[in-house]
């Protein structure tokens, strides 16, 4: 189907596209397709899928099981379009691609290759103009590096099993990542939040390495305020964040090293019974409005080199 121009409403409702068992060549392919109308592929079932290029008008993807690789890069979505439920087995890519009104990814689940290399599902510079929502999704891995968010981003509730990468994203409307879970490392360094976040609720495992942090916002911007009431890091750093409104890590919980250094916080910060359990360095950070730290634990770390809190220059 590749370069296909669909003038009326396209059904594919339930359709199998089991394909060839060859290494070359796609299984499917609406390449550079037309749909001037909506697109039904909900249930459908596909193998290698490619998609790149194409332009929709509305589309919907709901509970379609793309088992082996698909590729959405560059795609334009001009209406609503929904993928709730979908599971891409392999794989997946919407590099690139444009979604102008509403994107709902609804429990999808993105269960990635058995590679080293490949991105198991990303997003990156992809533009999302209308509200994208992906709450309850299920990643294996997933790059949202340079996206852009501008009608708000809805994680509460997704997971991530390995690394996920925002770094760069821009969230024009605030995000929500309430009860999110975070099991491999989380990259969330130069992300530019226009009004509030939330992670409230969410849980930062991180992987067994020692070259990254496991969640980093070093040099994040959040225009609004930003909560992570509840939640539960291990090393974490916040280097140079800067946060125009309020600041929340009540009741948050930092098993391994906590890294503030040099963040701007300029509006009031609360740290009601957070509880720092390794080392927290505060060095040359600052605070423009109210503290407070009712109930605070500093615990440290045993180690002989390194202050359990600091707050040189702060």
């Amino acid at each position: 189907f590749e370069a296909a121009a669909f003038a009326d409403a396209a059904r594919f409702v339930g359709a199998e596209f089991e394909g060839a068992d060859n290494a070359t060549d796609d299984n499917l392919t609406f390449a550079d397709a037309t749909f001037a109308d909506a697109a039904r592929f909900d249930g459908a079932v596909f193998s290698a899928t490619r998609f790149d290029g194409a332009a929709f008008a509305s589309a919907v993807f709901d509970d379609a099981v793309l088992g082996d690789d698909a590729s959405f890069a560059d795609v334009a979505f001009a209406d609503d379009c929904s993928f709730d439920e979908a599971r891409f087995r392999r794989d997946c890519s919407f590099a690139g691609a444009t979604f102008e009104a509403c994107a709902s990814f609804a429990g999808a689940e993105f269960d990635g290759g058995d590679n080293l290399e490949d991105d198991d599902a990303t997003f990156r510079d992809a533009a999302f103009e209308g509200p994208a929502v992906f709450r309850a999704a299920a990643f294996r891995g997933a790059t949202f590096t340079d996206a852009a968010f501008a009608d708000g981003a809805r994680f509460a509730d997704a997971g991530f099993d390995r690394r996920a990468r925002f770094d760069g994203a821009t969230f024009a409307d605030g995000a929500v990542f309430d009860e999110a879970r975070f099991r491999g490392d989380a990259d969330f360094s130069g992300v530019r939040i226009e009004a509030d976040a939330s992670f409230r609720g969410a849980e930062f495992h991180g992987e067994a390495n020692v070259n990254h942090d496991d969640v980093t916002f070093a040099d994040a911007t959040v225009g609004g305020d930003v909560d992570f009431e509840a939640a539960r890091f291990r090393y974490a750093t916040f280097r140079d964040i800067e946060v125009t409104g309020r600041t929340s890590f009540d009741a948050a919980v930092f098993e391994d090293d906590a890294k503030f250094s040099g963040a701007a916080l300029r509006g009031t910060v609360s740290l009601e019974e957070t509880r720092f359990r390794d080392d927290a360095a505060f060095d040359d950070a600052t605070v423009g409005g109210d503290l407070d730290a009712a109930g605070v634990e500093f615990r440290g770390g045993d180690n002989v080199l390194d202050d359990d809190v600091t707050f040189a220059g702060a």
